[in-house]
């Protein structure tokens, strides 16, 4: 049984899960049209907090916070080459940097120049992941500032490093989301590697969630070896739409992006 946004007729719109062969676990997102597994799982859902003071983008806040770095390391390896532009993002824009210099943080956090969205900066590792939220002059502005000063090792616009959390703590797991550009069934993409990776029985989930997840899908491997991943090449699953399921990421990223 999965989740699904049934207001949405237009789309899945599902949350579901698995586990790999390590007994990690990570949750999955069709978005519009992506893959789902005819076996796919859902597990209770974590409950934010009452007193919760952060605004929107809480997840994303959350992920770039404990992001591991090995994770940004495949993420930089995963988007190196030519840049994004600005008219490519669509909705948020990460960055990963070599270094931010005192220049560009006093820009960071310029009220006048960042009023409504303030890019989250955090080191991870040996890199500096920068967050970018929003369109406009100022995104436009900081796009081109860090790219003109060469700073900028991988642009990862269009996805958001989204944070997932499960169970009673609300533990962090690997989270995969789906694009859904133009309507295909492209891979699912990895948008975030905790920091601190525990297997299912190290989760704060019930007992009968762990029960249904390992009597549900379990992925090949490690999902920290897996940036991509198209379920429809080893599993039944449903779609949105009569499309053919699209297995390569390279597909996906020139769609998206305009290169590789």
């Amino acid at each position: 049984m999965v989740e699904k946004d049934y207001p949405a007729q237009h789309s899945t719109d599902s949350s579901w899960y698995a586990i790999d062969e390590c007994g990690h676990l990570a949750a999955f997102f069709t978005s519009e049209s992506g893959a789902l597994p005819k076996e796919a799982v859902e597990i209770s859902p974590y409950e934010e907090p009452e007193d919760d003071s952060f605004f929107w983008h809480r997840d994303d806040r959350l992920a770039i916070e404990s992001i591991s770095a090995d994770h940004v390391g495949r993420l930089a390896e995963t988007f190196k080459g030519d840049h994004c532009e600005m008219r490519m993002a669509l909705g948020g824009v990460f960055f990963i940097l070599q270094k931010l210099p005192r220049k560009l943080r006093a820009h960071l956090l310029d009220k006048k120049t960042h009023p409504a969205n303030d890019p989250i900066v955090q080191v991870v590792g040996d890199r500096v992941v920068v967050g970018y939220f929003g369109f406009g002059e100022a995104a436009a502005k900081f796009h081109k500032t860090i790219h003109d000063l060469g700073l900028c090792i991988a642009c990862t616009n269009s996805f958001h490093i989204r944070a997932s959390r499960v169970g009673k703590n609300g533990d962090l797991v690997f989270s995969y989301d789906h694009p859904s550009a133009n309507g295909a069934a492209w891979p699912y993409f990895l948008q975030h590697a905790p920091q601190e990776v525990k297997t299912i029985d190290g989760l704060s989930i019930s007992e009968a969630d762990k029960k249904e997840l390992r009597s549900g899908i379990v992925v090949e491997g490690c999902f920290r070896d897996r940036m991509f991943w198209q379920p429809a090449d080893s599993l039944e699953c449903s779609f949105y739409s009569e499309t053919e399921p699209i297995s390569s990421p390279n597909d996906l990223l020139h769609t998206l992006f305009g290169y590789w």
